[in-house]
């Protein structure tokens, strides 16, 4: 029986990949360093941003980075993934749902309020300073594995980073076509189910 579901956060509650794509072009190009392809770019989503940052510019201090970073991102407007709240709203009544991400946690409860996501209906949120461990690290489950068995989750993320972890730790996995990872890759993979509307996860549950 699932008791547990777990989201990732970007592309997968709250759109972000137009965004990641076109503010880390745009803040190589402030910094007069390589302005990396879309192919690159999203190579490395999914990962902790110090060490996406660090694999493609590695002669790049990530201060500098982010200084350039945020001068772009902040005038962008966040939106919540289509059906997100509805699905939130419905799963949490019968299930604990929980966020783990690669994006620090202030970050995550910022962007939940600007897209009115309900934060209060998450048991808890795990961002990249929560945990000691990261994508594709299995061991990113472990405090949510403390309470529950492996086969009382599901994971709900849009990147292979995502999928390798739940693999690892025997959790079933919701691949969700965000754009980010082709659907062939988690096919590849092996992916429990392949989605692209959060709208049919109550569906795929009652079955």
């Amino acid at each position: 029986m699932i008791k547990a579901i777990i989201f990732d956060f970007d592309d997968t509650l709250v759109s972000y990949k137009d965004i990641y794509l076109h503010s880390h072009k745009e803040a190589a190009k402030k910094l007069n360093i390589k302005v990396p392809s879309d192919i690159e770019l999203l190579k490395y989503a999914g990962l902790p941003w110090k060490t996406m940052v660090s694999k493609i510019w590695p002669d790049i201090k990530f201060e500098d980075f982010y200084s350039a970073y945020v001068e772009v991102d902040d005038i962008i407007d966040r939106t919540p993934v289509k059906g997100a709240k509805e699905v939130i709203l419905q799963l949490s009544k019968k299930y604990d749902l929980f966020i783990i991400s690669s994006r620090e946690k202030d970050s995550i409860l910022e962007l939940m309020e600007k897209s009115s996501l309900p934060i209060e209906n998450f048991k808890a949120i795990y961002g990249d300073d929560s945990l000691p461990y990261h994508k594709p690290d299995p061991r990113i489950f472990d405090p949510i594995l403390k309470e529950y068995k492996p086969e009382e989750c599901i994971f709900i993320g849009d990147s292979d980073y995502d999928l390798i972890p739940a693999q690892k730790a025997k959790i079933t996995f919701i691949a969700y076509l965000s754009g980010v990872c082709p659907k062939d890759v988690f096919e590849e993979m092996n992916a429990d189910f392949i989605i692209d509307d959060l709208r049919d996860i109550p569906k795929l549950l009652k079955n």
